[in-house]
Parts: C-alpha cells; sequence; structure tokens
C-alpha cells in the first residue's frame, strides 16, 4: 500500500497487486505505466505552455473548435495553438451551454397525479371528441385515459374507453409504445 501511494508509483493499488500476484518483477509493476496512463499520455496536447487532452481543449475558452477537428489539424502538422484558435471556414463555433449534469444515480420517476376519473360518459366523450379534443390512453401510468382539451386535461374512466373501442367508433391515430392515442372513426365523427 505504501508503494502504491509513492510518487514513482504509475498505477493503482489494485494494478499492483495484481501485477504482483501476476509475478511482475516489483520495479517494472510500480514503474510502469497501465496502458490507461499511457493512452492519456499520448492524447495530451501542448499549447500556451499547458499542457491538456483534446476534450479539455475544446472547452477552454481560446478553443473554436471541437476536439476532433484539432485531432485532425495536428496530425496534418498544425501548430497546436492555431490548430485551437483557428475558426473552420471562417466561423466560430458557438459555446455549448455548461449545464450542471444529473447525478448518475437513477432518478426517481414522477409522481402521476392519480385523480378520479370524471363522471364523463361515452356520448359526452365522443361529443368532446366532435369538437376538437384528443383521447389519450398511457398505459405505463397506470392505464390512465385522459381526454385533452384546450385549456383542460379530463381524466376518463377506462370503461368508457372501452365502450367507444366496442362499439367500433375509435381509431388508433398515433402510438409508440404504451401510449396511444384515438380519433373517431369516420362513421363516429359524421353521426
Amino acid at each position: 500500500m505504501e508503494w502504491a501511494q509513492d510518487a514513482r508509483c504509475q498505477v493503482s493499488l489494485r494494478e499492483l497487486r495484481s501485477r504482483l500476484e501476476r509475478e511482475w518483477e516489483p520495479e517494472a509493476a510500480i514503474t510502469t505505466a497501465s496502458a490507461s496512463r499511457a493512452s492519456r499520455a499520448r492524447n495530451l496536447l501542448a499549447a500556451f505552455g499547458e499542457e491538456k487532452s483534446l476534450s479539455e481543449w475544446s472547452r477552454d475558452d481560446r478553443c473554436v473548435v471541437s476536439s476532433l477537428t484539432i485531432a485532425a489539424r495536428v496530425q496534418r502538422g498544425w501548430n497546436p495553438e492555431e490548430a485551437i484558435t483557428t475558426p473552420v471556414h471562417g466561423r466560430i463555433r458557438p459555446r455549448r451551454p455548461s449545464t450542471p449534469r444529473p447525478p448518475s444515480a437513477r432518478r426517481p420517476r414522477a409522481l402521476v397525479n392519480m385523480e378520479p376519473p370524471s363522471d364523463l360518459d361515452a356520448d359526452a366523450v365522443r361529443e368532446k371528441m366532435r369538437e376538437g379534443a384528443e383521447l389519450w390512453f398511457a398505459g405505463s401510468s397506470g392505464d390512465r385515459v385522459s381526454l385533452v382539451e384546450r385549456e383542460a386535461t379530463t381524466i376518463i374512466a377506462p370503461e368508457v374507453l372501452q365502450q367507444l373501442q366496442d362499439a367500433g367508433e375509435l381509431l388508433v391515430v398515433y402510438k409508440t409504445g404504451s401510449v396511444v392515442q384515438y380519433g373517431l372513426a369516420p362513421a363516429a365523427s359524421s353521426a
């Protein structure tokens, strides 16, 4: 453990133990850089008196191009400072807004508003759909049937949806996963 904390050690304690278990010579196990450190060292670019990875350079305030553009330019022999500060075709890449990332832990699902269904019957739903309301079914949120109007959304009893389906008055307008939008069948909308 002390060797892993030594400044000369190029690997983590875990890697050092693994190497010694595989019977590496102790000095080589301590001083040989790991593949990830070696590849990181190969991807560092020195410019403006600093040494950073291409990704870090692309986030630098002086940079006006992407990390891929920097890499391509340097491979073609460009001076690193010019590769970082020269716009592509005279256009400067817009700065990405820096928003903090959410924690990597799984976010809790949104709570579903479980208000009781309205007392609208099939006739009332059919009439509202003729006036432009949309009928939606969301199976992933607890089999919720919603009638969406311009100003309001009303929860409909699943039995009403079933009655309209059994009568052949609905057709599927849009479907993705467990979410379905229904429209009135041509015969039901003209009746």
